[in-house]
């Protein structure tokens, strides 16, 4: 699905830039290519791994650190298109201590497999909520009094109510500053025989959560006893396949080639990479 989706993407592209592209007069510099290791070209699971290895292992960070980025660090337009890059290949990474409350950028080397850069952004960046601070921030919430006399107070056993960690939004000046890293605790009910986690919001209590003091550090409780209605299964209609299926033959196989992170066709030749924050990029497009 996913080479699917880049695919339709890029030719529905290509069909609206090809006749401009035809219309004007041609560049004569032709931009180098990629030959077998390709600086632009997503990380792979191997390369992901090497990357935590060596940032975990060095002595600049403590123990508690986690990572909020992983991705292919591309090269300067002058690098490339001078040669120097040809052959790079490099990873940035953003790596947040939970110890320090400090957010790193780093850039490593993958094939001599060194650290070549670090930035420490020490002016209050944070990362977005992490995966471990869901689980975390769950259980300081459930170790709160202030909560389980909530939960009591509504009639809810406490195996039938979980919490929810959420990013903070408009945060209240109190909230804000350094040393600070502070997120929402919101309560759902969820009796053992329900597949759905949040099967009904519990009203009138919400839990503000500091990951630095690892403790509840505001707790509301209007007293509104109430839960709202709870999820519905899907109707059949909407769980049951809303399209008939569909067959698609190629007797001579596809005109679209797509070699690794290459894609070619008719006189169209491109490069394409997914980054987790700008998403589908399309580079090195030649026609």
């Amino acid at each position: 699905m996913k080479k699917m989706f880049i695919i339709f993407f890029t030719l529905t592209l290509l069909n609206g830039v090809a006749f401009s592209l035809n219309s004007k007069p041609r560049s004569t510099s032709i931009p180098p290519r990629c030959h077998g290791i390709c600086p632009f070209d997503d990380l792979n699971i191997e390369e992901i791994k090497s990357v935590e290895k060596l940032v975990t292992n060095s002595v600049l960070f403590g123990p508690s650190i986690e990572f909020s980025i992983i991705r292919n660090q591309e090269p300067s337009k002058a690098d490339w298109f001078s040669g120097k890059a040809a052959q790079q290949r490099r990873a940035y990474t953003a790596v947040f201590e939970h110890s320090t409350n400090i957010l790193t950028e780093v850039v490593t080397d993958l094939q001599s497999r060194t650290i070549l850069q670090i930035n420490p952004l020490d002016n209050g960046i944070s990362p977005a909520l992490l995966k471990t601070e869901a689980s975390f921030g769950e259980k300081i919430v459930r170790n709160d009094p202030r909560w389980q006399a909530a939960i009591h107070q509504r009639g809810i056993p406490l195996d039938h109510a979980v919490v929810d960690i959420w990013p903070p939004g408009v945060q209240l000046a109190s909230e804000m500053g350094p040393g600070k890293r502070i997120a929402r605790g919101v309560t759902h009910y969820h009796p053992p025989e329900s597949k759905f986690r949040q099967y009904g919001a519990v009203e009138g209590i919400l839990a503000i959560v500091d990951f630095v003091k690892e403790e509840v550090i505001d707790f509301w409780d209007d007293e509104t006893i109430n839960v709202t209605s709870p999820i519905q299964e899907l109707p059949d209609y909407i769980s049951k396949p809303l399209f008939k299926p569909m067959t698609i033959e190629q007797p001579e196989g596809s005109s679209i080639q797509v070699n690794g992170q290459e894609i070619s066709w008719y006189k169209w030749r491109m490069r394409y990479n997914v980054d987790p924050i700008h998403g589908l990029q399309l580079h090195h497009i030649t026609y």
